[in-house]
């Protein structure tokens, strides 16, 4: 078997007889390092380009908000919890015939993705996601 590792990530490896490579990861983070490394603040400019019941829509939008991750308390594996809050902006145009309307929408994101970490391997479970949208101008 051989391996490296800084303290953080380790990977050992083997190759048997067979001829069939075993690799296995092994880290080693506390909450402090995921925080540093999954906790950010989101800024992302975005094109839109839809199609509403049968109208091109076209516009911009930004999206804003925090992704957090976290180590949940667990026995016998790991969990890590991955949640989104923010926020989009759209600004869009949809034109049919001579006919054109423009809008303003403003989406609160809210979502949540826990990961089950064992031997096995990293189980994602389902999300669970919820999105209001307002819009205050039409025109």
């Amino acid at each position: 078997m051989t391996g490296f590792g800084n303290g953080i990530l380790t990977a050992t490896w083997r190759m048997p007889s067979s001829g069939v490579l075993y690799i296995q990861f092994r880290g080693a983070y506390s909450q402090a390092t995921l925080a540093a490394e999954l906790n950010r603040q989101l800024l992302e400019d975005f094109p839109v380009n839809d199609v509403i019941v049968g109208t091109r829509v076209n516009g911009t939008g930004q999206l804003t908000g925090t992704l957090t991750g976290r180590l949940q308390p667990s026995v016998g594996h790991g969990v890590l919890e991955m949640s989104l809050q923010g926020q989009t902006i759209t600004s869009t145009t949809g034109c049919i015939r001579r006919a054109s309307v423009s809008s303003t929408a403003v989406t609160q994101l809210r979502g949540t993705k826990h990961l089950v970490i064992d031997p096995g391997g990293i189980h994602p479970l389902p999300a669970t996601v919820r999105a209001d949208t307002q819009i205050p101008t039409m025109r």
